[in-house]
């Protein structure tokens, strides 16, 4: 949980993408979808959640 509510993971993947591609494949990596409304802490509630 710490991992994700601690975290941007996806923000973190793509700057480690970034830095991977040619600067000429910089403009076709699409910007970061804007956050959701989740609320983490709720999933641990979930019956299914890690299973």
């Amino acid at each position: 949980m710490q991992l994700y509510s601690e975290h941007d993971v996806l923000k973190d993947f793509r700057e480690q993408v970034l830095l991977q591609l040619d600067p000429a494949q910089l403009d076709d990596l699409p910007p970061l979808p804007s956050k959701g409304n989740l609320e983490l802490h709720s999933v641990l509630q979930s019956k299914y959640c890690f299973a």
